[in-house]
């Protein structure tokens, strides 16, 4: 019955890769090479308080590390 259920709400290729495709294609040259940076975020640089102007300059693909929950929580 779960296999039925799943099955029948499965997404074509096709379909998939049209959802993938499109959002891609709205994207600058620059926005696409930004998606491929990614942002580290250490307790001991002085990017961990100013992770906001790397993805606007460059709108990075990842932030990581982050471990303050605060930070990580925020909206």
């Amino acid at each position: 019955m779960i296999k039925e259920h799943a099955v029948s709400n499965a997404v074509g290729d096709d379909e998939v890769a049209q959802r993938v495709a499109e959002p891609f294609a709205r994207m600058a040259v620059q926005e696409k090479a930004g998606q491929l940076s990614d942002v580290l975020v250490f307790d001991n640089t002085t990017a961990r308080s100013q992770p906001e102007a790397s993805v606007a300059a460059v709108k990075v693909g990842a932030i990581l590390f982050v471990s303050d929950p605060v930070e990580i929580n925020r909206p």
